[in-house]
């Protein structure tokens, strides 16, 4: 279940950067996007959208997508029982939290939330899961796989509002 999970992120990721990245959809304000200064039916001002697709076209997709990629990979470690993999995953991991957490927040409170908690749930797992797994300790190593989970959920929203709101 926890791989199928990551698997629903990763592709809702790639679906949100093919959606960005290349531009479709008509951009807010012009003839066939909303006028009235809100995106239709969403209540989120233009500014706010292009401020969102500005934060993942410029680096905050990336960080995102190598996220979901780095969890995914830590729990098919943890499924296979390779706590070898799992560490050095989960230094990977750990690395590439600490790489998205000084990249800047996103201007956008409820997004920003949500992605800030997915980072702060992703560093604590990283470190739970690189203890537990030099330590050979199975009581921090699960600890770390509820917070990979909990984290994934946080990674799903940050990439619905990210779609929701940039991606048309």
């Amino acid at each position: 279940m926890v791989c199928t999970l990551s698997f629903a992120a990763v592709l809702g990721i790639i679906l949100v950067t093919t959606d960005i990245s290349g531009g479709h959809g008509s951009p807010a304000g012009t003839a066939a996007g909303p006028t009235a200064g809100t995106q239709a039916g969403s209540g989120i001002s233009p500014d706010a959208a292009s401020t969102v697709r500005g934060w993942y076209v410029k680096g905050g997709g990336s960080h995102l997508t190598t996220l979901a990629r780095d969890v995914t990979s830590v729990q098919d470690d943890q499924s296979a029982g390779d706590t070898t993999s799992m560490q050095n995953d989960c230094g990977t991991l750990l690395s590439d939290v600490q790489a998205a957490q000084i990249y800047p927040s996103i201007a956008e409170p409820q997004t920003d939330s949500h992605w800030s908690k997915a980072l702060d749930q992703l560093g604590q797992a990283a470190a739970d899961c690189r203890d537990g797994t030099t330590d050979g300790d199975a009581g921090l190593i699960a600890k770390s796989g509820r917070e990979l989970t909990a984290a994934s959920t946080e990674l799903d929203l940050v990439t619905n509002l990210v779609n929701s709101l940039a991606g048309g």
